[in-house]
């Protein structure tokens, strides 16, 4: 109904169905964690950027696929490797931090997990470390 809130949120997958529901029906605002790349320049055009808050954390590689062809879609609220959040920083500063270590990441893991425990790329799109990061920041 006309006048309610609408809210719109997803992590990986859950994240591109949000976005692609924000482009049917404009949310308050949506927010999307780890989000595959969900569109072309189209179909961005078809959504409230003002709405829609992006997360990413550091390493995520969920958030590199597919590598050509579509692109991103909303403000990115990036979590750098240092638990700091950036609010759309541009490419080369997120190039830039990609590269570096979250220096948390192997403190945390006993010895077991350092060695078949999985790449800081897919642990960053774990749920639970977008959580805890996001706690931290808050």
């Amino acid at each position: 109904p006309a006048g309610v809130p609408t809210l719109y949120a997803g992590h990986s997958l859950g994240g591109s169905l949000a976005t692609l529901a924000a482009s049917r029906r404009h949310p308050t605002s949506s927010y999307t964690f780890g989000s595959p790349r969900a569109g072309d320049t189209t179909f961005g055009a078809t959504v409230a950027h003002d709405t829609l808050f992006r997360v990413v954390n550091n390493r995520d590689i969920v958030t590199e696929v597919p590598p050509i062809g579509l692109e991103h879609i909303g403000q990115l609220q990036y979590i750098a490797h240092n638990g700091t959040m950036l609010v759309n920083p541009n490419d080369t500063t997120v190039r830039s931090d990609r590269l570096k270590r979250d220096p948390s990441f192997d403190l945390k893991r006993n010895l077991i997990d350092r060695i078949a425990g999985p790449p800081q790329e897919l642990a960053d799109h774990a749920p639970v470390n977008y959580v805890a990061h996001l706690e931290r920041t808050v």
